[in-house]
């Protein structure tokens, strides 16, 4: 459930902005929701990733707390595809870690 203070940004964006800023400020809220709240993730990225590139990766990690990034070498955007024997032993080693 979306908290009531990020429904009055939607509401009061979308009665007051343009789409593209409508978007901005929904995003922007939904973002500062997410980051203050986040805790013990997974980040895996591809190094060759250019859809989400490793130091945006980077940026996320830094803003979710106890979180753990992982960088699949030889892996563009769809790593578990590409490489899912490395993205495997991420996920198995965060689990034995819990």
């Amino acid at each position: 459930m979306i908290p009531p203070n990020i429904c009055s940004i939607t509401k009061f964006a979308q009665t007051h902005t343009t789409s593209k800023a409508y978007a901005r400020q929904y995003f922007r809220g939904i973002n500062g929701y997410f980051f203050t709240r986040a805790q013990n993730g997974l980040i895996i990225v591809g190094d060759q990733d250019v859809a989400t590139p490793p130091a945006k990766a980077e940026r996320v990690h830094e803003r979710i707390q106890g979180s753990r990034l992982v960088t699949i070498p030889g892996s563009g955007h769809t790593s578990t595809v590409e490489e899912p024997a490395a993205v495997n032993a991420a996920i198995k080693e965060l689990l034995n870690a819990l």
